[in-house]
């Protein structure tokens, strides 16, 4: 596994889209096998609610526990988030606990302050929604930003939450009242 030889979130989206080159694109990405395939564990983990994943190091291994009472989307970004630190964050002064090495993805992740957290973040929406496959879809489907049942629909096809979606909509420079699509 190849870590820590970039910075920035250009670089972290950059990051994604080689995966995708590595591994295909198909949507919804598979970001479990992704992991896998960049030698990291997989593991749902009882944690608290406003824990949604931690990345453990211990001897060399690399381990992603999730949540397991979060929503499968939720994970699912849980999951790339932490791959994305993985690849991305071999510099991270992390917190030890018990021998382990961790980093903790909970609500401060998503609060923008962060740099780490930020490409954490951008590599995540860039694995799980690649900018083309946003494209490609809305160039298929007429969406209205507005409309909950058309964003649940392109939601459902990427296997992450409205939420998610709207974020990365925003940060393509998406258009409400046209498709207008920048990165």
């Amino acid at each position: 596994m190849e870590r820590g030889r970039r910075g920035g979130v250009t670089d972290a989206r950059l990051r994604a889209r080689e995966l995708h080159q590595k591994y295909g694109s198909s949507v919804p990405i598979d970001v479990e096998a992704f992991a896998k395939k960049e030698g990291l564990s997989v593991h749902l983990v009882p944690m608290e609610p406003n824990i949604s994943g931690m990345l453990v190091d211990r001897n060399g291994s690399s381990i992603i526990g999730v949540n397991a009472s979060h929503h499968p989307n939720r994970r699912r970004f849980s999951i790339a988030h932490e791959l994305g630190h993985a690849l991305l964050h071999d510099d991270v002064s992390r917190q030890f606990v018990d021998s382990y090495t961790v980093a903790f993805r909970n609500a401060a992740s998503s609060l923008g302050i962060d740099r780490h957290e930020v490409e954490a973040n951008a590599f995540a929406a860039e694995l799980l929604m690649p900018r083309n496959e946003i494209a490609n879809y809305l160039q298929e489907h007429t969406l209205d930003a507005h409309d909950e049942r058309q964003l649940d629909r392109m939601a459902s096809r990427f296997g992450v939450s409205i939420q998610a979606l709207s974020i990365r909509l925003a940060g393509l420079g998406y258009d409400t009242t046209g498709s207008d699509i920048t990165d």
